[in-house]
């Protein structure tokens, strides 16, 4: 029975001998495929693990959305089975490349773990200096030399968080941390960060840190990604977060009595500020009050000199007048000296006649003899009516001439 159907096989495999090959190979192949995948997995990892060591990469990565302080990062220490716990900063940023705006994070350059491969350049030393990720790089038209200008991409500024925010590219590298070409996500510009850049610690200006870089004891050992180092990781991480509920406490505790100090200290100021507005404004009162003393001492000084000189126009009319009138009389005098000067001149020929009529008539009176008493008497008073019209003659024009004057 056996015999017929090996023979019954083979006479089935021989009639149908290239799909029996046909299937062969292609077993064949995934089975060599599988085999491949199988070896090279454990490769990958070696590979990876032997990156990480190389670069120091953390195992673990502690974010505080309040910052982390001194005291977090020495609580962190003392947790047991915590190799190396080291703060660092970081801040993602807007940068405008290739007429782009992109996400770029700025992160602190760290002393012991991420150490940066740098292919090309060098690390940064100055405040203005920066390392650019070489896969940004790639896919951008900055080189080494060139200057890059990161801002907030929010309404915060960004000189708040870098004393610097022009940085120079003096260096171009790759982390462990970034084995993909994802960079992560972020809160501003399109929410997918393009690359990172690596600038001295000195130039962050906060005052608690954000990130907190770990290595537990014992990981280092392990490969990476398997059961024994994920096991280890956990362990510290489990221990992480059985403190961050009552760090996360004291952090809100300290904030608010930092926010209650200054609030405080504003308080203290407002009022001391406040003391002395409210002096300079009882100061600044008195003088207005004194002020508009004096303004209505002089509106009253300024009525009682406009009353004196609407007086003084008055009494400065009444002159003009007075001196009008008299120009008027003056006119009307010199007239009425100039009549009378006619009048002298005639009464000076009157008198002159009468003399001579009077001197003719005595003259005549003595050729006859003895003059009559009566008549002697008559020549007297005519002589005495001719001196005395002389007398007032002459004081006329004494007179006309003074008031020519």
């Amino acid at each position: 029975m056996k015999k017929a159907l090996h023979k019954d096989n083979f006479m089935m495999v021989r009639k149908t001998l290239p799909r029996f090959l046909s299937i062969f190979f292609i077993v064949a192949l995934g089975v060599a495929f599988f085999s491949g995948v199988r070896v090279t997995e454990p490769d990958m990892k070696l590979t990876a693990d032997a990156q990480f060591d190389e670069s120091r990469l953390m195992d673990l990565r502690v974010l505080g959305t309040m910052g982390i302080t001194e005291k977090d990062v020495k609580a962190v220490r003392e947790i047991s089975g915590i190799s190396v716990a080291e703060p660092s900063y970081s801040v993602d940023t807007i940068c405008k490349l290739n007429d782009t705006e992109k996400v770029l994070k700025v992160m602190a350059a760290t002393g012991r773990l991420n150490q940066i491969k740098v292919t090309e350049g060098r690390m940064p030393k100055t405040n203005g200096e920066c390392l650019v990720d070489s896969y940004l790089m790639d896919h951008s038209d900055i080189k080494v030399g060139d200057t890059i200008t990161v801002s907030s991409g929010t309404d915060d500024d960004i000189g708040e968080t870098l004393k610097e925010s022009s940085l120079k590219v003096v260096g171009v590298g790759s982390s462990s941390y970034y084995l993909s070409r994802d960079r992560g996500t972020a809160t501003i510009g399109n929410g997918q960060i393009s690359g990172f850049a690596v600038v001295p610690k000195e130039n962050f200006k906060l005052d608690v840190c954000t990130d907190l870089y770990i290595t537990v004891k014992g990981a280092a050992g392990k490969t990476a990604y398997t059961d024994d180092y994920d096991d280890i990781v956990e362990k510290a991480e489990k221990k992480i977060k059985n403190i961050s509920d009552s760090r996360c406490e004291i952090r809100q505790r300290e904030i608010k009595d930092e926010a209650e100090k200054e609030v405080k200290k504003a308080e203290n100021q407002y009022k001391k500020e406040k003391k002395k507005a409210d002096k300079k404004l009882a100061e600044a009162e008195q003088k207005l009050k004194d002020a508009k003393k004096e303004i209505n001492a002089g509106q009253k000084e300024i009525a009682s000199q406009k009353y004196k000189i609407s007086q003084g126009e008055k009494e400065i009319q009444k002159g003009w007048q007075s001196y009008r009138d008299g120009r008027k009389q003056l006119s009307k005098a010199e007239k009425d000296i100039k009549s009378n000067e006619k009048k002298l001149v005639k009464a000076e020929k009157e008198l002159a006649k009468a003399k001579e009529q009077l001197k003719q008539q005595m003259q005549q009176a003595g050729a006859m003899g003895q003059i009559p008493p009566e008549m002697q008497q008559k020549f007297e008073q005519a002589e005495k009516e001719l001196l005395r019209q002389e007398a007032v003659l002459k004081a006329s024009k004494k007179g006309s001439g003074q008031r020519k004057k």
